[in-house]
């Protein structure tokens, strides 16, 4: 069955997308720009003084600078992105990253006049804040990108360690589901099944019969079912979701969010982040 793909192999670009991803790097953010001025002391905050101590109110305004740095990293990912840039894409994510390097050295210099009483207020101070903070944030943002695209490497790459094999040959071949007690049992071929959904302690298993689609409940676990059909065309794409690879007739996604179209059903199968980029290979590999 030949699969329509949209969209398909536009990944969306984007570092952080939760808001545990974005609060981590808040604090995160926080904690360098107070430790990164406490320890190198850079810029001359020191006055340049190589006998110079680390004295309470220089601690104090180190911790300050970090958490105006928090405090304008929360604004611009929870108020100025998910608002003002809905739309994520390379020219966005570079906006946002320009925008990072306008924001956080317009805050931290506007904190130090605000302590300083405007001792320092002229544009060319500003943009000197602009080149400093910018060198000083190029660690931490490069730290970030590198941590969140090694996840999200590891994790597609455990969920391809599982990814089944398939052949063709089985695809009309019966298949038995039963539940844990086997009291109940479906048995169909697995060219009729269409996918599996959770329903608390029971799953639903949608079939085809004479070109209707059917559902039986079975009391099982999604874990049970995903372990007994991994080597056939039924692969797991959704916490509540298996589906039958060989049934997808469209695709419609991108790096963000997907949803995979079934003959004869009329609601979308979603599949979460986590799983869309081994799903996307194991489609692209079955439907050549």
């Amino acid at each position: 069955m030949k699969t329509d793909v949209t969209l398909l192999s536009k990944d969306t670009i984007s570092i952080i997308k939760t808001r545990n991803e974005k609060w981590r790097v808040i604090l995160f953010f926080t904690l360098y720009v107070s430790f990164f001025l406490l320890i190198f002391q850079p810029f001359g905050v020191n006055n340049y003084d190589p006998t110079h101590h680390i004295s309470l109110d220089f601690l104090l305004g180190s911790v300050g600078f970090g958490l105006i740095s928090g405090i304008i990293i929360s604004i611009h990912e929870f108020i100025i992105m998910p608002y003002c840039i809905k739309k994520k894409t390379g020219v966005t994510i570079l906006t946002r990253l320009c925008l990072s390097f306008i924001l956080l050295p317009f805050g931290i210099y506007l904190f130090y006049n605000v302590i300083g009483n405007f001792h320092d207020w002229k544009w060319s101070s500003f943009f000197g804040f602009i080149r400093d903070v910018s060198l000083m944030a190029i660690l931490p943002m490069s730290l970030i990108y590198i941590y969140y695209n090694y996840i999200k490497i590891k994790k597609a790459y455990r969920i391809l360690l599982n990814k089944p094999t398939f052949n063709p040959s089985e695809e009309t071949q019966l298949i038995t589901i039963e539940s844990d007690n086997r009291n109940d049992s479906i048995i169909l071929r697995l060219d009729t099944l269409l996918y599996i959904e959770a329903q608390d302690n029971y799953v639903n298993v949608y079939h085809l019969l004479n070109n209707e689609v059917k559902k039986q409940l079975l009391r099982t676990t999604m874990k049970v079912l995903e372990s007994k059909l991994k080597e056939m065309t039924v692969v797991r794409c959704h916490r509540s979701y298996l589906v039958n690879i060989n049934l997808i007739i469209k695709v419609k996604g991108n790096g963000n969010q997907m949803k995979l179209f079934l003959p004869n059903v009329k609601k979308p199968i979603p599949v979460s982040r986590s799983y869309i980029s081994p799903l996307k290979e194991i489609i692209a590999t079955h439907h050549k």
